[in-house]
């Protein structure tokens, strides 16, 4: 099953561009980018890291600060830039959020939950 393209806006410090995003659930990131959309935003560059792809390789990559317009929701997250062609929403950009898959129909909904107050 291939999970829809879901709408974020993402702002850096020169301009924003609203995109289509893949929902990666075996992405524990915030969100990536590809290279070609990420030069354009003026993001600020704030880490460096080795991660592990899927495939078993290790890459070294850079991590940017930037803003998302996700679900009604502007916050500040860290982007990783990757040279791929498809933008990636991570777990932890989800992690307000309940998605639910009805395998029969093939329909995905996501939603952010509503937190309780503490008292």
């Amino acid at each position: 099953m291939t999970f829809p393209l879901w709408p974020i806006e993402v702002i850096g410090l020169h301009r924003s561009v609203k995109l289509d995003a893949v929902l990666d659930t075996g992405f524990f990131g915030e969100l990536c980018l590809p290279l070609s959309i990420a030069t354009k935003l003026g993001l600020v560059l704030v880490d460096e890291m080795h991660i592990g792809l899927a495939d078993g390789q290790k890459k070294f990559e850079m991590i940017f600060d930037g803003e998302v317009g996700f679900l009604g929701i502007k916050r500040n997250v860290s982007i990783f830039v990757f040279e791929r062609n498809e933008a990636l929403i991570g777990i932890k950009l989800l992690a307000e959020c309940q998605l639910v898959i009805d395998f029969p129909t093939q329909k995905v909904n996501l939603f952010r939950t509503e937190r309780k107050k503490k008292k």
